[in-house]
């Protein structure tokens, strides 16, 4: 186990500054796309079993159709929410997965991109995300932006929306 330490604390004066802040950023965007996730977890779920509540308290009027109507509405509700959730776990998993501390030289899911476009951090797409003042956005790597950037390297361009957009820097 010293061992081990030891040789943490020498690779880290070997990687250069700006490597160390770029895992720490990439580590930050991706703690924060974590939470987002997180919450939408929480809600789905809380708003699917809001729904079952609300399903299973229903009482039986006498306009006895308009009971079994209000009833499939609320399972309707849950079920959709269930989805939601589904969705949500199922991109967690895929955030389990990014490896930050990986060397990208193409654009692909865990890379944090500089371009004229805006900075760029492919996991999720879960918007803007703001990190020591500066802003990122968080996109899908199924998102169009991501589309068109796939597979390009540091220098290269493409058109997006009318616009030039020029990948400044992979991280």
């Amino acid at each position: 186990m010293l061992i081990l330490s030891i040789k943490r604390i020498i690779f880290s004066w070997l990687i250069p500054s700006n490597v160390k802040i770029s895992i720490s950023l990439k580590r930050k965007l991706l703690d924060k796309c974590r939470e987002i996730i997180e919450q939408r977890i929480h809600i789905a779920r809380k708003a699917m079993n809001e729904a079952q509540d609300a399903a299973n308290t229903e009482l039986k009027s006498s306009a006895g159709d308009k009971y079994e109507t209000t009833r499939a509405m609320m399972l309707i509700e849950r079920e959709n929410h269930a989805i939601q959730l589904s969705e949500a776990l199922q991109v967690k998993k895929v955030l389990e997965q990014i490896r930050i501390d990986k060397k990208l030289n193409q654009v692909q899911t865990g890379s944090l991109l500089i371009t004229t476009y805006g900075n760029l951090f492919v996991a999720i797409g879960a918007g803007k995300i703001v990190i020591d003042k500066d802003e990122y956005i968080a996109v899908s790597p199924s998102s169009p932006i991501c589309m068109k950037l796939r597979n390009l390297q540091k220098g290269d361009a493409t058109e997006f929306q009318g616009k030039n957009v020029k990948i400044l820097a992979i991280i």
